[in-house]
């Protein structure tokens, strides 16, 4: 299961990647990169609740996944570098942000959190504004 969650992180990396890119870096780009990852959650809602799971604890334990998840997180860190974050600063906003979304996302998947199909894209990336507005 360590392997199909390694494979899911690698997957959402690349999504996120593909997203951020074709954006202005820094703020553009981090909200691209949270509506990238409400879509590949959406169309991926198991493969999503395994990833964020509990079952990986521990880094020694699974390090191909860890660094799969670092590779993501370097992602998003890059967007806070481009946003004017401080470096030391900068790590801990990507773990936040991914953290938060990570959240709202479960939210909206599981129906908590009510929002139409057609209007959910858009609320995510307000949610992104908002979340790096409140980060920095």
């Amino acid at each position: 299961m360590a392997r199909v969650a390694e494979e899911g992180w690698r997957l959402l990396g690349a999504t996120m990647r593909s997203a951020a890119t074709s954006q202005k870096p820094g703020t553009r780009s981090l909200v691209a990169a949270g509506v990238a990852l409400f879509v590949f959650a959406r169309n991926r809602p198991n493969l999503f609740a395994l990833m964020g799971g509990p079952n990986f604890q521990g880094r020694t334990k699974f390090p191909a996944l860890d660094r799969s998840i670092g590779q993501t997180l370097e992602l998003l860190r890059q967007g806070f570098l481009a946003a004017g974050t401080s470096q030391d600063a900068a790590l801990k906003q990507a773990l936040i942000y991914a953290s938060a979304l990570q959240g709202v996302v479960g939210q909206i998947l599981w129906k908590r959190y009510r929002v139409l199909p057609k209007n959910a894209e858009g609320e995510v990336g307000r949610i992104c504004e908002m979340l790096i507005k409140g980060l920095r």
